[in-house]
């Protein structure tokens, strides 16, 4: 072992990149299980904390912090990504819900009406877009967690990222 290695200050900072990827693979869990929509502010500053800690560094922790930066604000920019995308089919859900709060407020036999009107409310564009959002969550989610998992056994033989 050389002195470098020994000294407090890079073991200080080992154990920096190492809680960043625990932190990371805790969001990744996260997103796994559907909760990771809450964490997408937190995903953004701790991209910025990372980009300030690489700064000072050993060039091998510095890239992990600088990846690991990456890693998340490129998590926030796939995720909004993912979330925007079925925002299109909003104004056919609006039509559609206020065809069916008027036709059962207003239409003497509610049901056969909504039975006729069924083709014309958009179900199809609201599964689809349901079916976009939640496509593109497990495959973000998906990349995100192998791009992880790669990075972090790089980190674990000590290799730059």
């Amino acid at each position: 072992m050389s002195v470098q290695e020994s000294s407090p200050a890079v073991e200080t900072s080992n154990f920096g990149v190492t809680f960043g990827y625990i932190g990371a693979g805790t969001i990744a869990a996260a997103l796994w299980l559907g909760v990771g929509i809450l964490l997408i502010p937190v995903m953004a500053v701790v991209a910025l904390v990372h980009w300030w800690a690489a700064a000072a560094q050993t060039p091998l922790v510095a890239s992990h912090h600088r990846w690991l930066g990456r890693h998340h604000a490129i998590s926030v920019l796939a995720l909004l990504l993912v979330l925007f995308a079925p925002l299109a089919a909003l104004p056919t859900l609006y039509n559609s819900a206020l065809t069916v709060l008027n036709t059962l407020a207003y239409a003497p036999h509610p049901v056969e009406t909504l039975a006729a009107a069924w083709p014309e409310l958009g179900i199809g564009t609201l599964m689809l877009a349901l079916f976009i959002a939640t496509a593109g969550w497990i495959l973000v989610t998906l990349w995100l967690s192998i791009r992880l998992v790669r990075r972090w056994l790089r980190w674990a033989d000590r290799r730059a990222a």
